[in-house]
């Protein structure tokens, strides 16, 4: 049996994955990482992980990577937003936290694998290493792990790929494992806020803008660009409309009807591919634009270093700059990317 450093956030999840593992005859060892003060990653999560370990009679280590996550996750996050964009820091955080530096130092410690509580797969297909859907796909975390690089699959355990959230919460209750122990969540550095109060503690001052029309016309007013995302729903005068663009450099926001929000064709950067892109113009993937997106069939039609475009098979609403942009076939993970900003012609 190997040496496994579980990634321990104090959550039901990442508690079962080392309930599992120890099942197994792993020598399990707990990590925390210190992420963020005022998160579940932080005091909370971490005393929460301490003490699963304690029921498990598994050691437990804490990291502090809270320079690391501001540098690679924060930062980055804030600067998106303040682009006009909308981003992704759960999936950055994976690549750069959790499976990266955190996975570094865990593979410096002398561990065999690193374990996390991810409900995916590792699956292997045409001898390449990929991520595939889990037994509970509405669980399922694969979009959420597409940019993490294909090198570190072969040190990674997943051991809640074969299970439904249900039977990872009983597991845990016929083990003693205390009930209060937490679902994950996302963007936990603005846990009790909002992602607006943390723009403002990070300097960014809101000021009102215009909202144009697709015409340009200006037809109302808002607080700030940033306060807003591409499809957020916008009320004026009565009626429903949708941002459909946003243009931070000058303070302004476009709204239209749902119809202008629909995309056919979407274009990805910073492309981490898992297995071999089908060609150009043939061969159809499923692809995700966001966690809660249905998947939807598309082909590629260009792909040129670390860029892909793909075409639709039908409409995606508002697919949003900063964003992941996930490929499948099979149910399994072809490629990982984050969303180009679009610009919408006639709006300028």
């Amino acid at each position: 049996m190997a040496r496994v450093a579980v990634l321990m956030s104090g959550g039901v999840d990442s508690a079962g994955a080392a309930l599992l593992l120890k099942r197994q005859g792993h020598k399990v060892e707990g990590i925390s990482g210190r992420f963020w003060e005022a998160a579940g990653t932080s005091s909370e999560g971490i005393a929460a992980a301490r003490e699963t370990c304690r029921v498990l009679g598994v050691p437990h280590t804490v990291v502090d990577l809270r320079s690391e996550f501001r540098l690679d996750v924060l930062h980055p996050f804030v600067s998106g937003y303040l682009e006009g964009k909308t981003p992704n820091p759960c999936a950055c955080c994976n690549r750069d936290i959790k499976l990266g530096r955190l996975a570094a130092l865990v593979k410096d410690g002398g561990f065999e694998f690193v374990a996390t509580g991810h409900y995916a797969r590792i699956g292997e297909i045409a001898g390449r290493a990929t991520l595939c859907e889990p037994a509970d796909r509405h669980k399922s975390q694969v979009y959420f792990l597409s940019l993490v690089k294909p090198e570190v699959l072969g040190f990674l355990m997943l051991p809640l790929g074969d299970y439904r959230k249900e039977e990872v919460r009983r597991l845990l209750e016929d083990a003693g494992i205390p009930a209060e122990a937490r679902d994950s969540q996302d963007l936990c550095f603005v846990a009790g806020g909002s992602y607006h109060d943390l723009l403002r503690l990070e300097g960014y001052v809101p000021s009102r803008g215009d909202v144009l029309d697709g015409g340009g016309n200006v037809v109302g007013t808002h607080k700030g660009h940033a306060a807003y995302t591409l499809g957020q729903r916008f009320g004026l005068r009565g009626k429903r409309y949708y941002v459909v663009e946003k243009h931070p450099e000058t303070n302004t926001i476009v709204i239209g009807e749902r119809e202008q929000a629909l995309r056919s064709e979407i274009t990805a950067t910073g492309i981490n591919l898992f297995l071999p892109l089908p060609p150009e113009g043939s061969g159809t993937l499923s692809i995700r634009y966001r966690y809660n997106s249905p998947p939807v069939g598309a082909r590629i039609t260009a792909a040129r270093e670390d860029r892909i475009t793909v075409v639709t098979e039908e409409p995606c609403f508002a697919p949003a700059p900063g964003q992941v942009l996930a490929g499948y076939m099979g149910g399994c993970l072809v490629f990982g990317g984050i969303i180009e900003r679009f610009q919408v012609s006639g709006l300028r």
